[in-house]
C-alpha cells in the first residue's frame, strides 16, 4: 500500500498524491473536474512496474485542500507543478484526462499524453507554437467523439 504525501501548492493548498514505482523515468497522472486520484489506480499499477508514478489529486478534489479563492485551469496547475518540484522531477510524461496537465507544460521538458482534451485538437497547433514552445517534446491527443 503506498502512503499519500503532501504538496503545498502555491497558493498554499495542500496537495495530496501518490508516487508508486521507482523506475528511472516518471509518468505523471492528473485526473479531470470532479474525479481524484483513484481514478488512475489501474494504470498506476500497470505503470508502476517500470515506471515511477505520481498520481495527484487536484485542489479541492479527493484529499488534496479545500483553501482556494481561485478555481482556475492555471491554479490546479500549479497543483501539479508543486508536487513536480517536491519530488524534484525535471522530465516527465503527464498523462491527463480532461484537465490542466497541459498549463503546467510550460514549466517542462514534457512529453503530454492529453486523454479528451476540453480543447479541440484544431487549437493545439497554436498553443505550442506560443505558451508551450519549446516546452513539449512529445504529445498525444486521445479525443472521444
Amino acid at each position: 500500500m503506498t502512503m499519500a504525501r503532501t504538496a503545498i501548492s502555491s497558493d498554499g493548498v495542500p496537495i495530496v498524491y501518490d508516487v508508486q514505482g521507482d523506475g528511472p523515468d516518471t509518468v505523471v497522472f492528473v485526473h479531470g473536474w470532479t474525479c481524484n486520484r483513484s481514478h488512475w489506480d489501474a494504470q498506476v499499477q500497470a505503470f508502476s512496474n517500470i515506471y515511477r508514478t505520481i498520481a495527484v489529486d487536484l485542489g479541492g478534489h479527493g484529499e488534496s485542500g479545500l483553501e482556494r479563492t481561485d478555481w482556475t485551469m492555471p491554479s490546479f496547475a500549479e497543483d501539479v507543478a508543486a508536487v513536480l518540484d517536491r519530488e524534484n522531477v525535471d522530465r516527465a510524461v503527464v498523462v491527463g484526462d480532461d484537465g490542466p496537465d497541459w498549463l503546467v507544460a510550460n514549466r517542462g521538458p514534457w512529453d503530454l499524453v492529453l486523454l479528451d482534451p476540453p480543447y479541440s485538437f484544431d487549437g493545439w497547433p497554436a498553443l505550442l507554437g506560443g505558451p508551450l514552445v519549446g516546452s513539449v517534446t512529445g504529445m498525444v491527443v486521445v479525443e472521444a467523439d
